[in-house]
Parts: structure tokens; C-alpha cells; sequence
């Protein structure tokens, strides 16, 4: 082999190297944004799975801190409407209670239990929203007043993507009776 084949054939393995190179950084930097996407989508996700549950209330606790929230489904035995307003309002013995808690660890935390308690944890312990983790200092739940409409529960969820940070805001009408 002469010199000359031996540059040549440097030269092609250079080529093929740095073009597997540049495949191989591309396919890494599009999984990378993928899984990004994927950790957005857990936020949406959470912020609609909190929505959906908690308009079936029909009685919201709420600590002082906007930390945690507690809300209340009367499914008794005369239950009829759609977010549970005609159930057994008299006893909260057969009423279930979903919980949710922003933690000071970066975690939003639920579960649902018959345990009234305000502000208990549940007795299996919370169950953590995986994939999501929360900035606990700007995500928060409020509630507020509007004069002549139903209160409103606001909640904010910041949630770091990678390097990105992703906010979710969405405000609820509330058809049920809240507690600050």
C-alpha cells in the first residue's frame, strides 16, 4: 500500500466517521427534545386530571398556605347531579376526599379517601404524580371571591423541563361552596 492509498483511505474513514458522528449527535439531541416534550405533556396532563376532579366537588378546603386543597365528593345514596350538589349533604360519613399537596421536596402529591380529617395525609400516604417535578415555591393553589359570580380556584403549577421552565395556569368556576 502506498502512501498516497494510505492518505485516501484516511480520508474516507474520516468522512465516514464524522458523518456517523453527526447522525449519532442529532439522534440524540431529537431524543432529548422528545423527552422534553414528554415532560410537558406530564404537566398538561396533571393540570387536566386536577381540573376534571375537582369541578366534581362539591366542597373545597383549602389551607392558608395554598400548599395543599382538599375536595369533597357527597356520592350518597341521593345522588343525582352531575357533581354530586344533590347528595348527602347532611353527613360526609359516605363522602370521598381528594387530596392534593405541592411538597416542599418538589412533588405533587394525591389520593382519594373517606378520612375528612382537614389537612390529614391519607392513611396509605400520598401518591406522587410521576414524571412531574413541581418548583414548590410558584405553584400554588388560590381561591378568590369575584363579587356576584361563584369562587374561583386558581392553580399554578411551574414545572422545570430540562432547562426550561413550563408554567400551567388554569382557573375553575366553582359550583360548590369553598373553604379558605
Amino acid at each position: 500500500m502506498t502512501l498516497t492509498e494510505l492518505l485516501i483511505a484516511s480520508i474516507l474513514l474520516s468522512v465516514v466517521f464524522l458523518a456517523s458522528t453527526s447522525l449519532y449527535i442529532t439522534a440524540n439531541r431529537f431524543l432529548d427534545d422528545q423527552e422534553a416534550r414528554w415532560q410537558q405533556m406530564d404537566s398538561i396532563i396533571a393540570m387536566e386530571h386536577m381540573a376534571r376532579r375537582i369541578v366534581l366537588g362539591n366542597e373545597i378546603v383549602m389551607d392558608g398556605s395554598g400548599k395543599w386543597i382538599k375536595v369533597r365528593w357527597d356520592y350518597g345514596a341521593d345522588y343525582t347531579a352531575p357533581n354530586g350538589i344533590d347528595g348527602t349533604p347532611e353527613t360526609t360519613a359516605d363522602d370521598n376526599w381528594l387530596k392534593y399537596a405541592i411538597t416542599n421536596d418538589s412533588k405533587l402529591l394525591w389520593c382519594v379517601e373517606a378520612i375528612e380529617g382537614v389537612g390529614a395525609p391519607c392513611a396509605g400516604g400520598l401518591e406522587v404524580q410521576t414524571g412531574l417535578t413541581v418548583n414548590q415555591g410558584a405553584s400554588s393553589f388560590s381561591l378568590t371571591y369575584p363579587p356576584g359570580n361563584p369562587p374561583t380556584l386558581d392553580i399554578d403549577l411551574e414545572t422545570t423541563v430540562g432547562t426550561d421552565t413550563v408554567v400551567q395556569h388554569t382557573g375553575l368556576l366553582l359550583r360548590c361552596r369553598a373553604i379558605d
